[in-house]
């Protein structure tokens, strides 16, 4: 006989981005076992190993994946012949 996976739906925070809330289906089991290692003052990642990290961080600040694309876009270098960052000497990470 096999036991029937039972899912939690969680509700997360309003999301600093759009300003709604989300919701995210987790196994009822990985739920109370993470809530009870915070509870613990685990860190997340170690709470809930299993969650990917755009669901750790929803369920942590609500912030959906997508809102967070728009906050941080990935940066767009442009490269040289040789790999070396066009404009080096105006680059923030060279500042």
């Amino acid at each position: 006989m096999t036991s029937k996976i039972r899912m939690a739906t969680i509700h997360t925070p309003k999301c600093w981005q759009c300003g709604k809330t989300g919701e995210l289906q987790i196994s009822s089991d990985i739920y109370f076992a993470g809530i009870k290692k915070l509870d613990e003052d685990a860190l997340i990642q170690d709470a809930f190993p299993t969650l990917s990290s755009d669901q750790r961080e929803q369920l942590l600040t609500g912030i959906h994946p997508e809102c967070w694309k728009k906050m941080f876009p990935p940066e767009q270098i442009e490269l040289n012949e040789n790999g070396v960052p066009v404009d080096w000497d105006k680059h923030p990470n060279n500042v």
